[in-house]
């Protein structure tokens, strides 16, 4: 069981008597936890701009208590665990060694990865894995218009919001500019139905009602919602090809990374063994 052991601690309490001293500029000791003690050039960059001296102290007592909490941690690890449990070299070379691959790899794939995808490739990688953009929530193509339940022209939009004919939008349009509080086609481009009945009142079913009636209109103490569904397309049925275009460019251009470090990987690995870098003793 790990216990407790007293530790020598001066804390920042000279802070609420001189606290000017404390501040930038200044190269005050601040706390002691142990052996080990804490300078004001120990602190870098903490305060804000334009930051006064009464919100400077109360900054740098926090940072001050935060380090002293630490270093209590650190010494009560060092007096409690075993040698071989404090002995975290193995780790810390891994660790170095995965930071320097990363930070490698992505360097070299910076200055060499073609982030150009065509239409092409994104419409051929969605055919091969249409399986893969399944719904699982329903999409919906929408018009979306709330209006205060007083509005002008209330009646004449609830007429004119599920037309489909072009001078009945034109007008709905130049009346929602005037008095709708939201009016959102969404650029014609398919949404997910919880993000629509999100801004909607609270337990209707909404996914039955978009599914009967194509239309959902509804109002709650103030507002009036008038959602005209263009398009519906069920949870469980293939996603649009226009919906997933921005992920498919995406899973194309993180493969093309996985296998440029893959290549990268053989290429130094080859080059290893030819130059003689490479011993390896046992039998391949």
């Amino acid at each position: 069981m790990i216990c407790s052991k007293k530790i020598l601690l001066i804390a920042s309490l000279p802070l609420l008597v001189s606290a000017c001293k404390y501040l930038p500029g200044s190269n005050e000791p601040l706390a002691k936890v142990g052996n080990k003690t804490l300078y004001q050039s120990d602190l870098g960059d903490i305060y804000p701009k334009n930051a006064d001296k009464a919100d400077s102290v109360i900054i740098l007592k926090d940072y001050v208590n935060a380090w002293c909490k630490k270093e209590l941690l650190i010494q009560q690890a060092e007096d409690n665990l075993s040698t071989a449990q404090k002995d975290v070299s193995r780790q810390l070379e891994d660790y170095r060694a995965s930071l320097l691959i990363y930070r490698y790899e992505q360097e070299y794939i910076e200055q060499r990865l073609n982030k150009k995808v065509s239409d092409a490739e994104i419409e051929a990688f969605y055919n091969t894995n249409k399986s893969s953009f399944v719904l699982s929530t329903p999409l919906v193509n929408v018009l979306f218009i709330k209006l205060k339940k007083n509005t002008p022209y209330l009646d004449k939009i609830k007429k004119l919001y599920t037309s489909n004919k072009p001078e009945d939008r034109t007008t709905l349009e130049e009346l929602c500019l005037q008095v709708a509080l939201k009016y959102d086609f969404f650029n014609e481009k398919w949404v997910e139905l919880n993000d629509i009945v999100r801004d909607l009142p609270k337990g209707k079913k909404y996914e039955d009602m978009a599914v009967a009636n194509r239309k959902i209109e509804v109002e709650d103490a103030q507002y009036v919602y008038l959602i005209a569904i263009r398009g519906y397309l069920p949870r469980g049925t293939i996603s649009p090809l226009d919906y997933e275009s921005d992920n498919i460019k995406n899973l194309i251009i993180n493969k093309r990374k996985q296998d440029m470090i893959g290549t990268l990987e053989e290429h130094i690995f080859a080059d290893g063994k030819k130059e003689n870098r490479v011993t390896i003793f046992i039998d391949e």
